[in-house]
């Protein structure tokens, strides 16, 4: 067999340049299907947490409750209850809070234009 320099050979060949993309399939425990399949439940929950959390600063200190506030205290409010919140990944409550800013935003948004909230 005769050897051919890498620069001869077309990219898709060229062992430097080539990728090979893998697709792996990932097979679950039973004991992993059930703490997987109730993360949306927790995400729900957190959300509505948020809600109360969002009205109670505004009932006691009337001023609003930001994104900033409320992941500045998910950490200690995630050790309170780690049982939950435990095998949730960060970034997914981060973006349940998230979620929840957008919408009240755009709740407000639409309230100071005038048009019909919700």
């Amino acid at each position: 067999m005769t050897e051919v320099a890498a620069e001869a050979l077309p990219a898709y060949l060229n062992p430097v340049t080539a990728t090979v993309a893998v697709q792996e399939r990932g097979y679950r425990r039973k004991s992993e299907h059930a703490r997987i399949d109730a993360v949306p439940g927790w995400l729900c929950w957190l959300c509505n947490k948020a809600l109360t959390q969002r009205r109670q600063t505004w009932e006691e200190a009337k001023r609003r409750a930001t994104h900033l506030d409320q992941c500045s205290r998910l950490p200690e409010f995630r050790m309170a209850v780690l049982t939950i919140l435990g095998s949730v990944y960060g970034k997914a409550l981060d973006a349940t809070l998230a979620r929840v800013d957008k919408a009240f935003d755009a709740f407000f948004r639409r309230c100071r234009a005038g048009e019909k909230p919700g």
